[in-house]
């Protein structure tokens, strides 16, 4: 009896032994088929560039471009195959228009990134019933560096919010942040992002940390690409990064390289609209969706100084500003008050 006891212990033992080693296997599998997808998608990613860089020079030849920009904001919305979402993104842009002087009222310009779907006729229809939104279309599917570039070139104002066709603004927070972004002329102005489900329900609050010296390298963070942009700063920087690494992550490198380059980000404590959750969102279509590791630090951070020089401020037009760093202040002496020690 004694003997079938050891051996029934033993039979457990080793089934819940078999048990974790498949969980480990099929975690390792699911890790596998991963890097099998994102670099399959570097690959095509850096086979189309140079077609997408002829389609995207093309596209711009035939665009009214070089006028000088007023003070102003635009909306820019990128939609590829979104056309369901589209109506309410560019609501929601037009919405935070009307929240700005009509003097400062860019447009709502959208590029249609060779959709298949009905964004065209969509897109028709709501050029028809305003006349601030522009469709621009590509033959060719650009990505979102591409895409982005061209839209920022197309932009006759000096800043632009930056708006996917599956999220929405929301008008309050939109007139915050350009209020922030034209008093103290940050490069990148962002602030409180929502990720909300289709039914409604909110998920999380994203953005939601100051852009603190150790915020770049020493943890995760969200700045999410629904912020507001100074159109000639980005420009003159080069625009959203065309390397495939980044394909779904241009705005995190942007982030880092305006920072690197001494550039002002400013942080709002303000809802600045809403990010769709879902299996049909921009983020989750995209295809590759995982950050180089390292590959941010090793561009941008190699003398590990950045976390130094990082030129940041939280600011609300309520409270003026309310924190900075040392490199904030020297571009701007207004800030020297609420500089941040350590």
């Amino acid at each position: 009896m004694a003997e079938l006891d050891i051996a029934r212990q033993l039979l457990e033992r080793l089934d819940q032994r078999t048990h974790i080693l498949a969980a480990r296997l099929e975690d390792d599998v699911r890790r596998i088929e991963s890097r099998v997808a994102e670099q399959s998608a570097l690959t095509r990613a850096t086979v189309q560039a140079p077609a997408r860089d002829a389609a995207m020079a093309q596209l711009l030849g035939g665009l009214d471009l070089g006028a000088a920009l007023r003070p102003g904001l635009s909306v820019l919305v990128i939609s590829w195959n979104h056309a369901g979402f589209l109506p309410a993104a560019v609501q929601s842009g037009l919405a935070a228009l009307d929240g700005l002087p009509a003097n400062e009222q860019g447009r709502v310009l959208v590029l249609d990134d060779a959709s298949t779907d009905e964004t065209g006729d969509v897109l028709a229809d709501l050029v028809a019933q305003d006349e601030r939104v522009e469709s621009i279309r590509s033959p060719v599917n650009l990505g979102l560096s591409r895409a982005r570039n061209v839209l920022l070139q197309r932009a006759a104002t000096t800043h632009a919010l930056v708006l996917d066709a599956d999220n929405r603004a929301a008008p309050e927070g939109v007139a915050t942040l350009y209020a922030v972004a034209r008093e103290w002329r940050s490069a990148f102005t962002y602030g409180n992002v929502l990720l909300h489900r289709p039914d409604g329900s909110v998920d999380a609050v994203a953005s939601n940390d100051v852009p603190s010296p150790g915020y770049f390298f020493t943890r995760a963070h969200h700045i999410d690409s629904l912020a507001i942009v100074a159109v000639d700063v980005v420009l003159d920087v080069g625009g959203y990064s065309l390397d495939p690494a980044f394909h779904a992550f241009d705005d995190h490198e942007l982030v880092h390289r305006l920072a690197r380059l001494g550039h002002l980000i400013g942080f709002v404590p303000t809802v600045v609209g809403r990010y769709r959750v879902d299996d049909l969102s921009h983020s989750s279509t995209l295809g590759h969706q995982a950050l180089p590791p390292g590959r941010l630090a090793r561009m941008y951070d190699q003398d590990g100084k950045l976390e130094s020089t990082v030129a940041a401020f939280a600011a609300h037009p309520a409270t003026g500003p309310v924190w900075a760093t040392a490199a904030a202040a020297k571009l701007d002496p207004r800030l020297a008050s609420v500089v941040v020690t350590s």
